[in-house]
């Protein structure tokens, strides 16, 4: 994540909205894609990236909003950690509806 004078967190949120401050080429598109899709499933969503984390909310079972969290000090994590719950019974979803892929 790492843009300079932009919080990881606000970053994520780039990211999984596909509009990352990253060039074209060098943007993967698999954070928008199956964010979309755990969320249409009513699943919780859970990133972290550099030192910021997002909470995305799907269930509503453990806060009833999203929640970006910025950490302090040495604690980034290099790299992306994605972390997702899906409650039973699961919505069925069509990953080839227009928009997710």
């Amino acid at each position: 994540m790492l843009n300079e004078g932009v919080k990881d967190s606000d970053c994520i949120k780039q990211a999984i909205t596909g509009t990352s401050t990253e060039k074209e080429g060098g943007r993967g598109h698999g954070l928008p894609s199956i964010t979309k899709i755990l969320k249409e499933m009513n699943g919780d969503v859970f990133i972290v990236s550099g030192n910021g984390a997002l909470y995305l909310n799907g269930t509503d079972k453990y806060v009833n909003k999203d929640i970006s969290y910025n950490l302090d000090g040495d604690v980034a994590l290099k790299g992306t950690l994605i972390s997702f719950q899906v409650h039973l019974p699961i919505k069925a979803v069509d990953i080839y509806k227009r928009g997710y892929l």
